[in-house]
């Protein structure tokens, strides 16, 4: 890519968290992340449909981040490993703990879990074709966590996220 598209996106991208950090999504306007970003608005729609195309790109964008640094899965984590997997799950959560809660503040808390839930079970029916079509028997997902919260946060004190929201995914996954 030419570095100067690169330089330009990476601007446009400063310019909206900065923005996303101060203002819920429906508030910010182009005008205002051009100003910011030191672009025409011109070049803005060039890169971008309108704000919520750039933030829907981010948020995608971050949900990718956060499920490719899972590390990869094998057809016996889904039964004995769910420790494990929970483990590793906040930990990719909370290397980008501040990216989510600005992307996902406000109206679009909802969002962050159903995109998670999405990624994790295309991962999962990777590995088990069946899990999606419901044949296997047994539990999925993250059943510690699931099972016994206070438990699951005493064996992982240095896990800064909010387990009732990962309690939330492992549910929809299993």
């Amino acid at each position: 890519m030419d570095i100067r598209i690169e330089k330009t996106e990476r601007a446009i991208k400063q310019a909206f968290l900065t923005l996303r950090a101060k203002k819920p999504l429906e508030k910010i306007k182009v005008k205002d992340l051009c100003a910011l970003a030191c672009i025409n608005k011109s070049t803005f729609y060039a890169h971008y449909q309108d704000i919520f195309a750039l933030s829907t790109k981010m948020e995608q964008s971050l949900i990718d981040e956060i499920l490719s640094s899972l590390p990869p899965l094998w057809g016996g984590d889904l039964r004995s490993n769910t420790d494990w997997m929970t483990q590793e799950l906040f930990r990719a959560f909370s290397r980008n703990q501040e990216a989510v809660q600005v992307l996902f503040s406000d109206s679009r808390q909802g969002l962050f879990i159903n995109r998670i839930e999405e990624g994790l079970r295309e991962r999962l029916a990777e590995v088990d074709p069946a899990f999606l079509v419901g044949k296997r028997e047994g539990e999925y997902g993250c059943q510690a966590l699931i099972r016994d919260r206070p438990a699951f946060q005493r064996s992982y004190p240095d896990l800064p996220l909010d387990a009732r929201q990962l309690e939330r995914v492992a549910k929809r996954v299993s």
